[in-house]
């Protein structure tokens, strides 16, 4: 209800007056209160007209006010009546919020009472729907029944009917293909249901069912093919004349005549071979299926047989005026087209599922026999390296991948040659890992040197005029060099050097890595050992003993042995016992990467303790590192002592002998020292081994000076000679320096004129 506005009510004339916060609401509605208040008012409006009169004056005045004061209470009639209209209303809202109490109590009761109705409806419905499943599941069940009696009541049938089977073109009836669909449903239906009663004896039963019907359908096929056969021989056996095109005819055209009521059947066979329903069949229905397959595979080696033998004895008697590689390939060519024209008939008769082709596959192997046999009375018979290494590169296009790669899947995803000829390739790498043993005996480890392999002038000059040929891969290798920047000639190096890397070379890669690994220390370890045994039978003489063209051959052979087996990845892996022994080494693989730093001379490397000679082989690539220290350190001290001569010898009779040796060694370290690395750099191709090789001579002249120094300084001491001549020396370290800068002035600008180039 809207508020009224009251206009001069008490409400307003009390609202209007300072609140004060000591007074209490109830004194402003006591009538007691209100009239001392106005008499306080009286009083103090009357208060100067009251001072003169009387005191009866005074009441009279007072009730004439009171009664103005009973009339001015009527005027606050309207406020104590809205009191009382508010206090009415009160009670009224009370009696209300006390009905609605009860009424709200009555909601909760009743909200009590439908929940309770609800539970019980919602438990109602639950047992009526397990009723109702109840039910359906009785009535499925009771409509399944018959359907699942029909499993084991068919049973008896099925057995009689097999067992009375009297022929293999049983298989051909319509009926028997609803037999067999009857046992393998029959089948599936008791894996599936193990738990009946008797499941596992009818489970067995029909088993047996199926292997029976599965013989009776590989029986079939086997007749099928016998016949064919016997047909076919029957018919070539008439005709003794027969041409091959029209034995092919036979073997082909006529053959495949079955295969429309062939492949039925067997495809039958392998998908119940394979069908993972029957996985704890699968090796009886396997045996059956390999009946089959075995039967096939031999009646077309029977009928393949004579093409066979006709086109290897066509080839041996051509391969009397051909070589190894034309026979290998004319019978590989026949063969490989022999396997595609099999395949291709195969697949007409069974499925292409993985074990049919694995099972081809294997018999293309035995198809390939005689070729094998024949083969490898040839190989046998081959000497020439080159031809055995052309015929492996008539197989390699089959084992470039990774067996079961996906390359390797897609590549023989029907017929696996890699398979079929591995026999042959066994054969050929077999053949030329003897030939390759062979071949190093006799022309490596076997080879009598005489001094012109060692003097690079004379064998630069008898290449020229020509001398005994050897291999063709020898001279591809020595052409191949020719292309190359490094080195500008492989023909002036030690001849059994040249024939190993070529042989290394051709092999690569031709043979299993292993085997590779093996036979090239065993090749390094027989160049290495063969160089050394020429260079020590030519140091017996005395002649040649001080001759650095030699020394400086025979370290260029070990850098080039170093140099071209880089090329090849092998690791040591066997252990092979040698008469002639072998080196001991350690520490020996920081030696290359300590060649290839300006910082580290070879002179200081070749100064480290050379290890014990022990007797069994090892690791040919560090046998070459220690051959090459040895090299090194004979070759730099030969150097230096041709060019020193005897200046630095001490006589210790003439002061002025020693005194004008300084300016006789500047003149010699002037004429000589770029004239051995002139020499130097015309036998080594690469200016940094060469630059390496000169300091090294450098520093053990400059280590010969300080000896002599020094010799001379005690002779100085015991007074045999005057100790003031000594002063016209030069000092150790000024002769290094001054060695140091002609050293520094070759060896720069030999390595701008390369960088150049």
């Amino acid at each position: 209800m809207m508020p009224t506005t009251r206009r001069d009510s008490l409400v307003q004339s009390i609202a209007s007056q300072p609140f004060s916060t000591q007074s209490n609401v109830s004194d402003l509605l006591d009538d007691t209160y209100l009239s001392q208040r106005l008499e306080k008012l009286l009083l103090s409006i009357d208060k100067s007209t009251l001072t003169s009169t009387t005191t009866s004056s005074s009441v009279e005045t007072v009730q004439e006010k009171l009664s103005e004061n009973t009339t001015v209470c009527g005027r606050y009639k309207q406020y104590t009546e809205y009191l009382d209209q508010l206090n009415a209303n009160i009670e009224g809202y009370t009696a209300i919020l006390d009905q609605t109490r009860k009424i709200s109590d009555q909601f909760a009761e009743s909200i009590v009472s439908f929940d309770k109705i609800s539970n019980d409806t919602t438990q109602f419905i639950d047992t009526t729907n397990e009723l109702y499943e109840s039910h359906q599941n009785y009535t499925k069940l009771s409509q399944t029944i018959p359907d699942f009696l029909r499993y084991f009541e068919s049973l008896d049938q099925t057995i009689r009917r097999l067992n009375h089977a009297s022929s293999p073109n049983i298989v051909k009836k319509d009926s028997f293909k609803r037999l067999l669909s009857t046992i393998g449903s029959s089948l599936i239906f008791l894996e599936s249901n193990s738990s009946f009663k008797n499941a596992e004896t009818y489970r067995i039963k029909y088993k047996q069912c199926l292997i029976r019907a599965c013989e009776l359908i590989s029986h079939y096929l086997i007749n099928l093919l016998k016949n064919l056969n016997d047909e076919i021989t029957q018919t070539i056996s008439k005709e003794e004349n027969m041409s091959n095109n029209a034995r092919d005819a036979l073997a082909y055209n006529k053959f495949a005549s079955i295969s429309e009521s062939f492949f039925p059947h067997s495809s039958q066979l392998v998908d119940y071979a394979h069908n993972s329903t029957f996985v704890r069949y699968r090796g009886e229905l396997n045996s059956i299926l390999n009946d089959s397959l075995d039967q096939y595979f031999q009646i077309r080696s029977r009928l393949l047989n004579s093409i066979v033998w006709l086109q290897l004895d066509e080839t041996i008697v051509r391969a009397k005026d051909a070589n190894l590689v034309k026979f290998i390939q004319d019978n590989k060519s026949f063969f490989q087209q022999l396997c595609e024209k099999e395949y291709a008939l195969f697949v007409k008769f069974f499925p292409p599922q993985i074990n049919c082709k694995k099972a081809i596959n294997n018999w293309f192997i035995k198809l390939c026999s005689p070729f094998y046999d024949t083969v490898r009375n040839k190989i046998l018979r081959e000497t020439d390296i080159n031809l055995l290494c052309e015929s492996v590169l008539l197989f390699t296009p089959y084992y470039e991948f990774e067996e079961n790669s996906n390359e390797y899947l897609r590549q023989f995803d029907q017929i696996h040659y890699d398979k079929i000829f591995k026999p042959v390739m066994e054969i050929l790498q077999n053949r030329l890992i003897n030939r390759v043993q062979v071949y190093v005996d006799e022309n490596i480890s076997k080879y009598t040197p005489n001094i012109d392999d060692f003097i690079i002038s004379n064998r630069k000059s008898k290449s020229e005029d020509g001398e005994k040929e050897d291999e063709d891969f020898v001279e591809a290798y020595i052409e191949n060099f020719k292309d190359k920047k490094s080195v500008a000639s492989v023909e002036p190096y030690y001849p059994p050097i040249v024939r190993g890397l070529a042989l290394l070379f051709k092999i690569y890669e031709m043979i299993n890595s292993v085997v590779f690994d093996n036979l090239a220390h065993y090749v390094l370890h027989s160049c290495i050992f063969s160089l050394q045994q020429g260079y020590q039978t030519l140091l017996k003489d005395g002649k040649i003993i001080s001759n650095l063209d030699v020394r400086l051959s025979y370290l260029r052979n070990l850098l080039l042995l170093r140099n071209e087996m880089q090329n090849f990845n092998i690791n040591y892996t066997f252990d092979d016992t040698r008469t002639h022994g072998s080196f001991d080494l350690s520490g020996m693989k920081a030696f290359f990467s300590s060649l290839r730093r300006t910082n580290s001379s070879i002179f200081s490397m070749s100064k480290d303790s050379i290890p014990e000679k022990i007797n069994n082989m090892t690791d040919a690539r560090s046998e070459l590192v220690q051959e090459l220290r040895k090299a090194i350190k004979e070759f730099t001290e030969l150097a230096s002592m041709e060019i020193l001569g005897d200046i630095l010898q001490i006589s210790g009779e003439s002061t002025e002998l020693s005194i004008s040796k300084s300016l006789e060694l500047r003149e010699i370290i002037d004429s000589q020292l770029p004239k051995k690395y002139k020499t130097i750099t015309e036998s080594i191709d690469n200016k940094e081994i060469a630059g390496h090789l000169i300091e090294a001579i450098g520093e053990y002249i400059s280590q010969s000076y300080s000896e002599y120094y020094e010799a001379v300084l005690q002779l100085a001491d015991s007074d045999k000679i005057e100790k003031g001549s000594i002063n016209d020396l030069m000092y150790p370290d000024v002769f290094t320096e001054f060695l140091n800068n002609n050293l520094e002035k070759m060896t720069t600008h030999d390595l701008k004129g390369q960088s150049k180039e």
